[in-house]
């Protein structure tokens, strides 16, 4: 047992009497009587500032103060809080990207729109200048461009005389697949292809160029020896038309009509 010096009292625990000593009020009046100062210790609440004399009771308090919720509960909001704030950031940033792209989509889909505007217009132009494609209209085109020099001046010297009898009928529609677009009889468009429109082109003047291969041949000089050359280009074009007659007749791929084409996509009516 703990008695108490002042009052004679005993207590079963020295945390008892301690208690009994600071908070008894006759026993205080007796140690103030004899000049004994009490112990003014006290222990605060860290969570509510709630003041005990003994720290057993402090530590007991604490455990099941309704402030430390509250303070856990604060600390949680700050948290959360930060999370929202860097969340809010997050979506602005988001927000501004979305924005951008779409500002960029609807510059795009404005040039496109005019891009497309502008080809149309274009197109319409030209396709209103540009003559059918039917036999009469190139056959009286071709026959202009193509005579006995374009034979005998060889290859190359043909190919670009044909080309710029048909030129002005086709418009390019996609230069890397020879695509073209011509006029028909009743004037709408027609998809179709180079090769296509110069195998057309060359059986609409066939016969007209078997008569001027007669025209050549009678106008060949006769073999002296110094014309071999010359001699040899014109039996070589000569050949290579009459080969390409053959071959479109039997829907074969024929090089020559082939190079005529790659030249005639090159040099159609291109629309930007």
């Amino acid at each position: 047992m703990f008695e108490c010096d002042f009052c004679n009292k005993k207590y079963s625990s020295i945390s008892s009497l301690n208690f009994h000593k600071k908070t008894t009020k006759k026993c205080i009046e007796i140690q103030k009587k004899l000049n004994i100062e009490t112990s003014s210790a006290k222990f605060n609440c860290k969570f509510c500032n709630k003041e005990f004399l003994l720290k057993q009771s402090l530590e007991s308090h604490e455990h099941s103060c309704n402030q430390k919720d509250n303070e856990n509960n604060y600390v949680k909001i700050l948290q959360e809080n930060d999370y929202l704030k860097k969340e809010l950031e997050r979506m602005k940033e988001e927000n501004k990207k979305l924005l951008e792209t779409s500002k960029n989509t609807t510059t795009n889909n404005t040039t496109n729109n005019i891009t497309n505007n502008n080809y149309n217009i274009k197109f319409s132009v030209e396709f209103d200048k540009m003559p059918q494609f039917i036999k009469e209209n190139v056959k009286e085109s071709l026959l202009a461009n193509i005579d006995i020099n374009s034979i005998k001046g060889g290859e190359q010297q043909y190919i670009n005389d044909f080309v710029d009898g048909i030129k002005k009928f086709v418009i390019v529609k996609d230069i890397a697949r020879g695509k073209l677009i011509t006029k028909d009889e009743e004037g709408n468009e027609c998809k179709t292809t180079s090769n296509k429109v110069v195998q057309k082109s060359l059986n609409f003047i066939k016969d007209e160029q078997e008569t001027l291969i007669e025209q050549v041949q009678q106008d060949m000089p006769e073999f002296d020896g110094t014309n071999v050359k010359e001699n040899g280009r014109i039996n070589g074009m000569v050949n290579t038309i009459k080969q390409v007659h053959r071959d479109i007749e039997k829907d074969k791929i024929n090089d020559f009509v082939n190079t005529i084409a790659n030249k005639l996509t090159k040099e159609g009516i291109l629309i930007s």
